[in-house]
């Protein structure tokens, strides 16, 4: 039988519902980004309990880079994948709505940006390739700020990072 041609093509679950990232955007941006973390982590290791399909794979995959690891370690990583997650999603929530420029202050560091500012100089493009191991919609805020990046004009780099723009309010949650 042929998919429905009409069927989101993307992954979701119970959880993947506005209702639940307005509530989360209203109390992460009523905490001190401290507090928002730990209450985040917290939360995050929490809610992996309600996703055991998510649980089931995390869990694959630290089995298969930590090969041979005692269970007690995986299910460490496992924890701390998902307090990971849960962070990410505070600061999804909030930071990258702040101005690009304003992001620096919560980058810890950064290497080879030399690297970048020259082929923006070249003014040919740059194509930048990343394995998604963070915030990417941050990043992207970051990197629209950066002089030199024309070719594309702040308000089209800041188009792919509006996702949420749809149900927050203006200049979004600090």
């Amino acid at each position: 039988m042929a998919s429905d041609p009409g069927a989101p093509d993307w992954y979701s679950h119970g959880l993947n519902r506005v209702a639940y990232y307005r509530l989360a955007t209203a109390v992460a941006a009523a905490l001190p980004r401290p507090a928002r973390l730990r209450l985040a982590r917290g939360l995050g290791r929490l809610l992996s309990r309600a996703l055991p399909a998510e649980r089931r794979a995390v869990r694959s995959n630290l089995g298969r880079a930590l090969a041979g690891a005692p269970p007690a370690l995986i299910e460490a990583r496992l924890r701390e994948t998902f307090a990971n997650v849960g962070a990410f999603f505070a600061d999804l929530l909030t930071l990258n709505r702040r101005p690009g420029a304003a992001l620096r202050d919560y980058v810890a560091s950064a290497e080879g940006e030399h690297h970048l500012d020259a082929a923006i100089e070249a003014g040919r493009g740059v194509v930048l390739l990343t394995a998604h191991l963070g915030n990417w919609e941050f990043a992207g805020r970051l990197l629209s700020s950066r002089g030199g990046l024309s070719g594309l004009g702040a308000d089209h780099a800041l188009q792919w990072f509006n996702f949420f723009d749809a149900w927050s309010p203006p200049g979004g949650p600090a």
